[in-house]
């Protein structure tokens, strides 16, 4: 039961990282490498794909 919950909350967390650079998979495969806790919280301070784009001074 406790495996299920573990990996229902990476992939809720890799829903939440599909706007992100690393996208979808990149944050679910963080997500169970590290716990999902810490992979939601490196999703808090990182900037969304858009907002990314448009700091980039190369663009």
């Amino acid at each position: 039961m406790y495996v299920f919950i573990y990996i229902l909350l990476c992939f809720i967390v890799g829903l939440m990282g599909r706007n992100r650079a690393i996208g979808f998979a990149g944050f679910m495969l963080l997500s169970m490498i590290i716990t999902p806790v810490m992979s939601f919280l490196m999703l808090m301070i990182t900037a969304k794909r858009e907002l990314a784009d448009a700091m980039d001074p190369k663009a």
